[in-house]
């Protein structure tokens, strides 16, 4: 079990480190998402892929090439026979699972004898590279053909024993074209270990000096999905690291495009800077305004929508917190409703030259205090379908990215004649500086700006 749960955990880190390293098991795709113990023939492990593809893997810390019906080679091969028949019905045909598509891994320890190791491998890699439903003529050695032997003895065993007949030959090779066997060093101080903590230091930790316990939490996550039956992705493992007060950086993935809205938030910032000064002849005045501190304490328990009339100065606080939080390092997106213009979430990611969605890049952008996306100007989004996208963004950073309020500011008419922004910004407002605005509207923390 601990070897099983070790494995888990090497797989786990080649979920956290996505496209950075290659996929373990030959798979095509970076993987997504480990199993343990699942309610298939071969239980282990299941490794998915962002293809697609996956590999069911059995798990022994050591094995023998042994022709015995008893051995641990047996076991595995007769659970590969069944995990490929159970295919075959479910497919209802009798076209071989593709290798491109399906494994059958045999992950063996560092400990497992060289006659497992090497001979048996390396006959299998030759099988597989042959076309068709050929079988090897020339080119294995004694030890090669020996372990093909040994293999193909147990498939016909297995075989008789769940379909009572006998398979044909390429029944044989196309069940021997998906097995492969891969020795996985993660023992305390082994290869693979090794590899897995160099791994978590240089992709997916903020602080390389916590890759060993990083590791050692993965693997209890490994003793915890081998216990209760149970699979992991990615923002499932980078919870059990983040929750233990381990920082993981941004997922490969999102680096880009957490750059890129850190970039337009500083554009839409020097395009407000003007509102949070007053321009003198004998120089520039600083407004100071009383709302940054209580918006920002209100932020860090819910979203808050500000209110005030044309003029009143909502545009200069906005502006304002935004440099004092990004000043402190505190992760702070900010949006102007209508700079960049656009009509749905999808034209949002588009004109921000994002790969992923606003709300999707928020989601993944890692922290562990709370965040603030700051929106100026929601009256400014005149045409329908820009209002009902604005509206719909902050629907959903509330929705599906936890860590971050939303700070919005719109004008007092706009706010009272809105029909969804009591839903979208529900509950009793804070203490502001000044008394609340009087109006209809009820929103979240609502703050009126009027005078400011």
């Amino acid at each position: 079990m601990d070897f099983q749960a070790r494995v888990s955990a090497w797989a786990a880190v080649h979920i956290l480190a996505e496209e950075s390293v290659e996929p373990p098991f030959g798979l095509g795709a970076p993987v997504v998402r480990v199993a343990c113990e699942v309610d298939q023939p071969v239980d282990d492990l299941v490794l998915v892929a962002g293809d697609g593809s996956a590999a069911h893997v059995q798990v022994k810390r050591t094995v023998n090439l042994s022709v015995s019906s008893s051995s641990g080679v047996a076991s595995a091969i007769d659970q590969f026979v069944r995990q490929f028949l159970e295919w075959r019905t479910a497919e209802e045909t009798e076209v071989p699972a593709d290798p491109a598509q399906r494994r059958l891994i045999l992950a063996v320890g560092a400990a497992a004898p060289g006659t497992v190791r090497v001979p048996r491998r390396e006959a299998l890699d030759r099988l597989r590279a042959l076309p068709g439903d050929e079988a090897p003529r020339g080119g294995l050695n004694q030890k090669q053909e020996q372990a093909l032997g040994v293999v193909a003895a147990h498939v016909r065993t297995s075989w008789a024993g769940e379909t009572g007949s006998d398979p044909g030959e390429h029944d044989i090779r196309a069940l021997m074209r998906l097995v492969r066997v891969q020795v996985v060093e993660v023992g305390h101080g082994e290869r693979d270990e090794g590899r897995a903590k160099s791994i978590l230091r240089s992709n997916v930790l903020l602080s390389p000096d916590q890759a060993g316990q990083a590791w050692s939490l993965l693997i209890d996550e490994g003793q915890r999905l081998i216990r209760t039956r149970a699979e992991a992705n990615l923002p499932r493992l980078r919870d059990v690291l983040s929750s233990a007060h381990v920082p993981v950086d941004a997922p490969t993935s999102y680096r880009d495009d957490i750059r890129r809205l850190r970039d337009h938030s500083d554009r839409v910032a020097r395009m407000l800077a003007d509102h949070a000064n007053i321009q003198l002849e004998s120089g520039t005045v600083k407004i100071q305004r009383p709302y940054g501190p209580v918006l920002r304490d209100a932020a860090e328990s819910g979203s808050v929508l500000v209110v005030g009339e044309p003029g009143a100065g909502k545009s200069g606080v906005l502006y304002s917190l935004f440099k004092t939080m990004n000043d402190e390092g505190r992760d702070v997106v900010l949006l102007a409703a209508q700079h960049p213009s656009f009509s749905s979430l999808g034209s949002l990611r588009d004109e921000l030259q994002l790969d992923r969605d606003v709300v999707d890049v928020l989601a993944n952008w890692p922290g562990q205090q709370r965040a603030v996306l700051l929106v100026d100007a929601l009256d400014a989004a005149r045409m329908d379908e820009s209002d009902q996208a604005v509206r719909t963004l902050i629907r959903e950073v509330q929705r599906c990215a936890d860590r971050w309020s939303v700070i919005a500011t719109i004008r007092e008419y706009d706010a009272r004649y809105s029909s969804d922004l009591n839903a979208i910004f529900s509950g009793t407002p804070p203490e502001g500086p000044t008394p609340r605005s009087a109006g209809r509207i009820s929103p979240k923390y609502v703050m009126s700006s009027s005078g400011g």
